[in-house]
């Protein structure tokens, strides 16, 4: 009996939280949904906010928000974001992937680097896409030991055999075999 009124509070807060969830998704949603159909990135920018109020703590709300203004060109605003997003959840290799590319795009190489090493630290048999984008950078800077350097660790995790191989399931092969052929053949041109 006296275990009731503290199993009807925690049943409560359970409840409290689950509505709140359930609100920011249904926001978040719909701004994704009216940016698409619409291409109105103030409505989108509206709704987010207001997702926002109900749960700000939403990682997977914040990278598609980054990545969103990423593309309408507004790196500024995407990384702002993501620092967020990075405070929420520090080892996030997808956090770090987007700080990269944001990075990239304001011309800030020396940060752009750097995410893109931590996220290959945070995950780097996951794919191919920061070992690329970090060759690219690497390149691009006339560091091309280095970048080749990376090509070859990037191509370690991923030998032909595994990429071939029936039994490896990811639902992205495609893209990090696309990732490999880019790889070999900056190593093989090099």
């Amino acid at each position: 009996m006296k275990w009731y009124p503290i199993l009807l509070i925690a049943a409560v807060a359970v409840f409290l939280i689950q509505a709140t969830m359930y609100i920011s998704n249904y926001y978040f949603d719909r701004a994704v949904s009216t940016y698409v159909e619409n291409d109105n990135l103030q409505t989108f920018t509206d709704l987010v906010a207001t997702s926002r109020r109900y749960n700000p703590f939403d990682l997977k709300h914040s990278l598609i928000e980054a990545q969103i203004y990423l593309e309408e060109n507004k790196p500024q605003f995407a990384l702002a974001i993501l620092r967020r997003a990075e405070y929420i959840a520090p080892y996030n290799r997808q956090t770090q992937l987007l700080i990269g590319q944001v990075s990239t795009a304001l011309n800030k190489d020396e940060q752009a680097e750097k995410a893109f090493r931590r996220a290959i630290i945070l995950g780097p048999a996951q794919d191919l896409e920061p070992y690329v984008e970090l060759v690219a950078l690497l390149k691009q800077s006339d560091k091309l030991e280095e970048a080749r350097s990376v090509a070859k660790q990037g191509l370690t995790y991923f030998t032909e055999q595994i990429l071939n191989s029936s039994l490896w399931l990811n639902r992205n092969k495609d893209e990090v075999k696309f990732h490999h052929l880019l790889l070999t053949t900056f190593l093989q041109n090099s």
